[in-house]
């Protein structure tokens, strides 16, 4: 009576996470679903006297044969209250057989078959309507009182025990296994069950010995609670676990190569998944299911499909069948991970765009700037704090820092060093030929533009115009070539936690496959029939040659061409497995396609 893991909507998101929800079930349902299946272990001639009724198989034949029975002996006991009784029948038949005209040895013989039809059809109706018409409800007078026992709080075992002495009393079952139980959370089933146990075995009635024997987990009881409770202990040691599935699956994989299902699985791929197999069952599912699989989808369809990618998702679907099913629909933590990507990617071609923007600006301004040289701007900056009265020589910035003309003038001045004053006051050279002094109140924003002018003017004296305009290059080689990168390049390069959610990065299998790329894009072919309307069998290979980075001969023929380019991706023809005459005839001879027929022509010039 195992309690097995559920998806109900009683659980929140984080029960599912944290810790597998299971069925919960009663104590009372427990040992209820016990006696169910001890009673219906055996047959129902075996306890005949048992109040645990169950349906059961009644034979017409032996009904009838127990009617004519009863009738027989029932005739002596008539005869002898009523001796008269077979002369009056057989009068009454003779008189009835004279009617129609019938002698009187054809008469009796016409009464006795139909007494055996009669007793026939009782028997018949006995068998069809005993099973459909029970008692519901018994009516009584209004003033009649119905005393009874008082009710007590038993158990299902102590409400039940005389019919379980009666069932080992007439069988001669001696050994009674107990599976499952451990999942069920609950211990104190356990001690009913030590409980029933004893009471069996000091019942005078069962003369031997019955052995309750349990298969379950080594952590049921803790400490020497465990010794005390079990009479004798056998330990099992599992057939596989984490350490040793990898092994048993190798020896799976050769039985099928030497059955005659010829497979590409490599060992570095057994030795990639089987730390995350560690119970034998589902070992077992997952190779039949790969067998299915791989005769159905891909050795039915002529496909030349991935071995490991076709493995990799059959062992995410037995390991996480509600997220297979969910990925089924399009929907799930699969489909996040690909939404991770295009937000991921997304995200970077905008930072790139941001920053080619803010670079295309800098050289613009640079060239629509009318001073080429520091020591220009600088002194521009001194009059234009005394608001273009004179040449600021000497100033105090908010009444704390004094700067002088000459130390505006130094090398290592640098307008960040006042961008952040409000005000200034101080001496300057008037332009009418005398020094008064001045007041700005406008400091900051002040220096903040000649800051930025300053920076463009570097460009200039460090000959970095090229140089900036390369990196603007640079970003949008990286932005167009960001767009065309697969799952697997991307996390490589950048990393599980700069690419996927939080929510695909706790499902460690998935983050696993999806780093070595044994679940990709092309996922979808390997859980879908082909159909092949829009394009052929041989259409398809050549697209999952190009998806696996295979490379095809040139003149490979591919006969619906346009299709085939609509299904391909654009980053995929950077790659040198597009190579085909006929797929570059049709790209060059067509307007709909100018983005893929640049890019394999940008690949071809390599």
């Amino acid at each position: 009576m195992a309690s097995f893991e559920v998806n109900s909507a009683i659980y929140t998101d984080t029960e599912r996470n944290d810790k597998k929800s299971k069925t919960p079930i009663e104590q009372e349902e427990i040992e209820h679903g016990i006696l169910k299946q001890l009673f219906y272990k055996v047959g129902y001639g075996k306890i005949p006297q048992s109040r645990y009724r169950k349906l059961h198989k009644v034979s017409t034949l032996w009904t009838w044969i127990k009617l004519v029975l009863i009738s027989l002996l029932t005739i002596p006991f008539v005869c002898v209250f009523k001796k008269d009784f077979l002369t009056e029948i057989k009068e009454s038949v003779v008189a009835a057989g004279k009617i129609l005209n019938l002698s009187e040895g054809r008469a009796v013989g016409l009464f006795i078959a139909l007494t055996i039809a009669v007793l026939g059809i009782i028997s018949y109706a006995y068998k069809s309507l005993l099973s459909r018409y029970t008692i519901q409800k018994v009516s009584l007078p209004s003033d009649t009182v119905v005393e009874g026992g008082s009710e007590r709080n038993e158990s299902v075992f102590s409400k039940y025990l005389d019919e379980i002495f009666y069932f080992f009393e007439v069988t001669r079952y001696r050994y009674i296994f107990f599976e499952d139980l451990d999942r069920l959370d609950d211990s104190s089933i356990f001690v009913h069950l030590r409980e029933l146990n004893t009471l069996l075995n000091n019942y005078d009635k069962i003369h031997s010995n019955l052995v309750f024997v349990y298969a379950v987990k080594d952590d049921i009881f803790r400490d020497e609670d465990r010794t005390k409770f079990f009479d004798f202990i056998i330990p099992v040691v599992p057939i596989i676990n984490s350490t040793n599935s990898g092994e048993v699956f190798t020896a799976m994989l050769e039985r099928a190569q030497k059955s005659g299902t010829k497979h590409s699985i490599s060992q570095e791929f057994i030795l990639d998944v089987s730390p995350y197999i560690s119970d034998m069952r589902v070992l077992q599912n997952i190779y039949n299911e790969f067998l299915v699989y791989k005769g159905t989808i891909k050795a039915g369809h002529e496909l030349e499909l991935n071995d490991e990618k076709m493995m990799a998702l059959i062992v995410f679907k037995n390991l996480y069948p509600s997220e297979f099913a969910e990925l089924q629909k399009e929907k799930g933590i699969v489909k996040q991970a690909f939404e991770d990507k295009r937000k991921f990617i997304a995200t970077r071609q905008k930072t790139a765009q941001d920053e080619i923007n803010e670079l295309s600006a800098l050289i613009e301004e640079v060239k629509a700037d009318t001073l080429h040289k520091t020591k220009e701007l600088k002194a521009a900056f001194l009059c234009e704090i005394t608001g273009w009265q004179g040449f600021a020589y000497t100033f105090l910035l908010d009444s704390t820092q004094r700067l002088t003309a000459e130390r505006v003038y130094s090398e290592d001045f640098d307008f960040v060093s006042v961008i952040s004053k409000k005000n200034c006051s101080g001496q300057m050279a008037s332009f009418r030929g005398r020094d008064v002094s001045f007041q700005c109140n406008i400091f900051s924003p002040l220096s903040e533009i000649y800051k930025r002018r300053a920076d463009r003017i570097k460009l200039i004296e460090n000959n970095k115009i090229g140089k900036t305009q390369n990196t603007i290059d640079e970003l949008k080689n990286s932005q167009n070539i960001l767009g065309y990168k697969r799952l697997k390049e991307l996390l490589t390069e950048f990393g599980l936690d700069m690419v996927l959610s939080e929510s695909v990065r706790d499902n460690k299998l998935l983050s696993f496959m999806l780093r070595r790329g044994y679940l990709d894009e092309d996922y979808a072919n390997y859980i879908n029939y082909f159909k092949g309307t829009s394009i052929t069998k041989s259409d398809m290979n050549f697209i999952l040659a190009v998806k696996n980075l295979e490379r095809t001969e040139f003149e490979y023929s591919i006969i619906k061409i346009p299709q085939v380019i609509q299904r391909l991706q654009p980053y995929e023809f950077r790659q040198k497995s597009i190579y085909n005459y006929a797929l570059l005839e049709e790209l060059l001879s067509t307007e709909d396609e100018l983005e893929k027929r640049d890019l394999f022509i940008e690949q071809l010039a390599d």
